[in-house]
């Protein structure tokens, strides 16, 4: 497939690639930007707690861990 760009000056051909995928792919691509969007969203709720002085001190993070 090729589109042709037109701006004031002059006009640019340019071929695009389509790769093709299987199902797949296409279902393990879109996991992993679900995974991502969800990430983003857990470290927007942190930088949210951490603005609003909603913080765990680090030593009641140890004595969970050494309470295991």
């Amino acid at each position: 497939m090729s589109y042709i760009h037109m701006n004031e000056t002059r006009s640019v051909k340019r071929d695009i690639e389509m790769i093709p995928c299987d199902t797949s792919f296409a279902e393990t691509y879109l996991h992993k930007l679900d995974q991502q969007a969800v990430l983003q969203q857990e470290i927007d709720a942190g930088i949210a707690d951490a603005d609003a002085d909603r913080l765990t001190s680090l030593a009641t993070v140890k004595a969970k861990w050494l309470s295991r």
